[in-house]
């Protein structure tokens, strides 16, 4: 079976050119907020120069069902109320857009999200739940509401179909038509609808041969326990290459009274499952700073490493003096943990067939180690500088 799983990959993937794409060049590609629900909102939201309509918003609404949307006073806003796309008019009616790749659904969510826009005056409000295949929002995030109200969006089916909508309309606009024609081959890829669909019918039917499927299954989870020891190497290459790195490293925070998520084999599993509790997949290593409320830090969150200095808010006087520390070393701006942080490009949680060859290959795992720890180094040295240690 294994010898001709790999005849189909030589088939279907080896050797194939993976295309330019600006978007996966720019962010990850299951970014939900920063990159989809932004491009979306963008498109939902635009009106030709020389025209005062949202044609794409209402080839949207008919793709959806909401023909009575009146598309008088209309706004297109994202992060209002912590919705990810809302629709508005001046007739009372809103439209939700959640819009869910990866993460995990909220307690009660998509009902808050309902009672609140009727707090605020809108009468008929429609939630539509967006995600690749078009499943159901979790009970959790339903609550009480009737799941009537809640109608199932794919990026697959309806969405890929209201693109391409969208990419005729703009012929006379080339840089907006190869930007959705980029986004489009990034959402086929994401949804298997590419090259991959060719090579997941064959595998399938393999998978349904004989007693393949029976094997299948204790391949499925030997993969996963693989994949657990792999990150578990890279976490050992992580902290060694620091320790060669940074010879004064500071001491490591081993039992996790301060942090409480350090590098285990529970963690690791937690966080590369899909449905994850929030509270338990969360790990790293870190290496205490001054008094110990922060630390030198590389961290697993969300699908990626971070990496750089980790202290709380709330430590107000110690943040300050990171703040200000930290503001001459290149990284994300300061959120409520990280005063300065970056973050690896390695998707850890959802690797494509590149990032799985670079866990598996021992001298790539190696350098890209090296690469953090050399990364992680000007942290440290501005800390020092600065008499934080």
């Amino acid at each position: 079976m294994l010898a001709e799983a790999g005849r189909l990959f030589e088939k279907h993937v080896a050797g194939r050119p993976e295309p330019f794409n600006v978007f996966s060049v720019l962010l990850s590609e299951r970014d939900e907020r920063r990159l989809h629900s932004r491009f979306l909102h963008a498109l939902l939201d635009y009106r030709k120069p020389e025209e005062n309509t949202r044609a794409n918003l209402s080839d949207f609404l008919k793709h959806v069902g909401l023909t009575n949307f009146e598309q008088s006073n209309v706004r297109v806003e994202r992060e209002r109320h912590n919705i990810d796309i809302l629709i508005t008019n001046g007739a009372g009616q809103a439209v939700v857009i959640e819009n869910k790749i990866d993460a995990e659904d909220r307690s009660e969510q998509l009902q808050r999200y309902y009672h609140k826009l009727k707090e605020h005056g809108y009468c008929k409000r429609k939630l539509l739940y967006l995600t690749l295949d078009g499943h159901p929002p979790s009970e959790k995030s339903v609550g009480a509401l009737d799941p009537k109200l809640i109608t199932c969006v794919s990026y697959e089916k309806l969405l890929l179909d209201w693109l391409r909508g969208c990419q005729q309309r703009a012929h006379d606009e080339p840089a907006l038509r190869e930007s959705i024609a980029q986004y489009v081959q990034l959402v086929r890829k994401l949804t298997r609808t590419d090259y991959q669909e060719a090579y997941m019918k064959d595998l399938t039917e393999l998978c349904l041969q004989d007693n393949n499927l029976v094997l299948v299954h204790g391949l499925n989870e030997a993969m996963f326990e693989a994949r657990v020891c792999l990150l578990n190497k890279l976490w050992t290459e992580v902290n060694s290459a620091l320790k060669q790195e940074i010879p004064d490293l500071p001491p490591k925070d081993e039992d996790g009274k301060n942090y409480a998520h350090p590098v285990c084999d529970e963690r690791i599993r937690n966080f590369l499952k899909p449905r994850r509790q929030e509270e338990d997949h969360y790990h790293g290593l870190f290496f205490l700073v001054g008094s110990g409320v922060a630390s030198l830090s590389v961290e697993a969150n969300d699908e990626r490493l971070f990496f750089g200095v980790r202290c709380h808010k709330s430590h107000q006087d110690e943040r300050e003096r990171l703040d200000g520390a930290l503001r001459c070393v290149p990284g994300e701006l300061p959120n409520d943990w990280w005063p300065r942080h970056q973050k690896d490009e390695l998707n850890l949680k959802n690797p494509c067939p590149r990032e799985l060859e670079l866990l598996s290959n021992e001298a790539d795992r190696r350098e890209h180690a090296n690469g953090i720890a050399q990364r992680l180094k000007p942290f440290w040295d501005a800390v020092k500088a600065a008499g934080l240690t």
